[in-house]
């Protein structure tokens, strides 16, 4: 270590404890000069009695010999670069030198940046102090003091860090702070919502079934936050598919996670708001709010996300259809008005065959107003349970009624404990029916260089051997900060080597990737596409007809290669598992290698399978899609029969003007 300015002294207290002086370095092992130099400059330059150091040092040693001793120390301690100076006659201290110490250093720091898990924060590590009872307690008193200042500085990291998302930050700390204080409730918590957000499940339950053991004999009360936790995490965290990108950090997005989690403090004091994130396709969108929502479900926020489709413009009520049923299955929801749940069980219920109305609604023909009182009804049964979060991704392709109520839902949650969430690839000017006066809106902008390069390497590493520092500018030029793009570009060299060889555009290289796929992958992923909303493992093995060893080995294979993923059926309307592709983009690729008959087969085979669920379950947010494939396999007598129906079924819940805008469509299969 470079020599220091004179009068200017270095105190190490975290890890192995040391002093540091312009002439020398003053450890430990020099038991009697560091323990007085130690309380000299602990002391905060107040003047210390020369007798008090005597007795803490030499107790019971005769006044004149102590007093000798420590004349002798204070010389040594002079020649070592300390600068003691006698202030009266009866006193020392360090009145004139400046002292710097790591962990006041370490309190001043605002990030976690310089942490890691092993980051050794142990006050006073190596000082064990023998002089006296009297010594010894009052060097105990300052580690208590300094470990106090410590605990208090990483919380404050710790905190920082959650409002911006950085899940390793807050595991690296909340480590280092359980090193020195294994006991600390709140790093105890913080470290396990790490670990579960990082997709480490069952270490962050682990994390808590060891705390609570080792508490084991206290009050139930101090056992509550932890126990509460634990339940968050084994009942509501999604569990992590294997794949490629399943663990991937999140990179360069602490600005847009911190104005979301920013939102729920609000949210829970009953002030509910809109929030509206924006940007180009592949940007990061989805991963954000997947973030988003995981961490929210650790605070006790339940949450629900519906994905719009670019069928879904054409499907009357298409992502109410979707929402309503999801609803309806959370807790507290039974506390609807009884009005209100028997117009969604009209809703969502079809009867097949049926092609004429019993006669006259009960229910007001103010289609959206019904339909938006009904559900504001539902919102606020189930927010008296817990505080709601509803996502609504790619909100461009709603369909006019569910915008209009949707919107106008936004505009009444003021007093409610709900977040709305809405993503879109336009700017909010664009989806302004939507967005109440006082909504929040944030772009998705590219990542910046060195953000695009840390993602790059991390998902590089998963190759075997390591990528070219040319190779590697080289992708984020051409990916220009889009994540997706980034991530495609490192898969494709993953998977074959090769360098510099990517075609010149996405499509290019999504048809490569796709290109090495056996052909019974190739064809579960077209059909996951095709399906969009409803691809179900059920209804891919219904319309594939494919043994279920070969279904089993398609699955697999698009996993590894990140081309597909599963969401658990809490998610779904209908509860059960779906296979989706990672991405639009992939989904439009996968179906462009189609020929045209193979397409119009394909969609026969869908129509078949959602039929089937018509029939049997009753099923009406499936009438439109079913619909929709018939007319594409271009048997129009199947997609009349079921317009008519889907029509008459609108009619018969009350809705005359989405029936009537449901004839105007049968009309056109004539």
């Amino acid at each position: 270590m470079p020599s220091l300015p004179s009068h200017t002294i270095k105190l190490f207290v975290l890890g192995q404890a040391r002093i540091e002086t312009s002439v020398a370095t003053i450890e430990p092992d020099a038991e009697v000069a560091f323990a007085i130099a130690l309380y000299l400059i602990l002391q905060q330059k107040k003047p210390v009695s020369r007798r008090t150091l005597e007795e803490l040092l030499w107790p019971g040693v005769p006044g004149p010999i102590a007093s000798h001793r420590l004349r002798q120390t204070i010389l040594k301690l002079r020649r070592l670069g300390l600068p003691i100076e006698t202030i009266g006659r009866t006193r020392v201290g360090l009145p004139n030198c400046h002292i710097d110490s790591d962990y006041q250093e370490f309190s001043r720091a605002i990030t976690p940046d310089g942490l890691t898990s092993g980051t050794l924060l142990t006050p006073l590590l190596g000082f064990d102090p023998r002089h006296s009872r009297a010594y010894l307690e009052w060097a105990d008193e300052r580690r208590f003091e300094i470990t106090s200042q410590l605990t208090r500085s990483i919380l404050g990291m710790i905190s920082r860090a959650r409002a911006a998302g950085r899940w390793d930050a807050i595991e690296a700390s909340a480590k280092c702070l359980l090193a020195f204080a294994p006991f600390n409730e709140e790093a105890t918590l913080a470290l396990a919502e790490a670990l579960a957000m990082r997709g480490e499940k069952i270490e962050g339950v682990h994390v808590l079934d060891t705390y609570m053991a080792e508490i084991g004999g206290m009050p139930a009360e101090l056992r509550l936050q932890a126990n509460t936790m634990r339940r968050r995490i084994a009942d509501r965290m999604p569990v992590t598919h294997a794949s490629r990108h399943a663990d991937i950090r999140l990179v360069g997005r602490a600005a847009h996670m911190e104005a979301l989690i920013g939102q729920l403090g609000e949210v829970k004091a009953s002030h509910g708001s809109v929030f509206f994130v924006w940007g180009n396709a592949g940007i990061g969108k989805s991963r954000i709010l997947s973030e988003f929502l995981a961490f929210a479900s650790l605070q006790g926020f339940r949450s629900h996300r519906v994905q719009c489709r670019k069928s879904d413009r054409g499907r009357s009520l298409s992502v109410l259809l979707d929402l309503i049923p999801l609803l309806r299955s959370m807790k507290g929801a039974i506390g609807s008005a009884p009005e209100t749940l028997e117009f969604f069980e009209r809703l969502l219920k079809h009867h097949p065959g049926r092609n004429r109305s019993p006669g006259p609604s009960p229910i007001s023909e103010r289609t959206c107003s019904r339909l938006e009182y009904a559900l504001t009804d539902t919102l606020d049964a189930v927010c008296e349970e817990a505080p709601l979060i509803l996502a609504v991704e790619d909100c461009d392709w709603l369909d006019a009624a569910s915008a209009t109520v949707l919107g106008g839902i936004a505009s009444k949650i003021d007093n409610r404990r709900v977040l709305i969430v809405f993503t879109s690839r336009s700017s909010p000017e664009g989806s302004s029916s939507l967005l109440p006066e006082n909504s929040r809106s944030v772009y998705v902008s590219p990542l910046s260089d060195p953000d695009a390069r840390a993602l790059m390497l991390e998902m590089a590493g998963r190759g075997e051997n390591g990528i070219t520092p040319d190779y590697l500018d080289w992708c984020i030029c051409v990916a220009e900060g889009n994540p997706f793009f980034l991530q495609e570009l490192c898969g494709h060299w993953i998977d074959t080597g090769d360098e510099y060889v990517a075609p010149p555009s996405l499509t290019g290289l999504l048809k490569r990737r796709l290109a090495r796929l056996t052909p019974p992958a190739l064809q579960l992923l077209q059909t996951c596409a095709l399906f969009e909303n409803h691809s179900t493992v059920a209804n891919l093995e219904h319309a594939l007809g494919q043994f279920p060893h070969t279904l089993l080995a398609s699955i697999d294979e698009l996993a590894t290669a990140g081309l597909a993923v599963t969401i658990s059926g809490d998610s779904n309307p209908d509860g059960f598992v779906r296979l989706v592709t990672r991405h639009d983009l992939l989904s439009d690729t996968a179906l462009s290698q189609l020929t045209a008959p193979a397409r119009a087969y394909l969609h026969r085979r869908a129509a078949i399978s959602l039929e089937r669920l018509i029939v049997n379950v009753g099923d009406a947010a499936t009438l439109w899609s079913c619909t929709k494939h018939w007319q594409m396999a271009g048997e129009v007598s199947n997609s009349l029969r079921l317009a008519r129906s889907c029509a008459y079924h609108l009619l018969d819940a009350g809705l005359p003007s989405e029936a009537f805008q449901a004839f105007e469509k049968a009309h056109s299969f004539c």
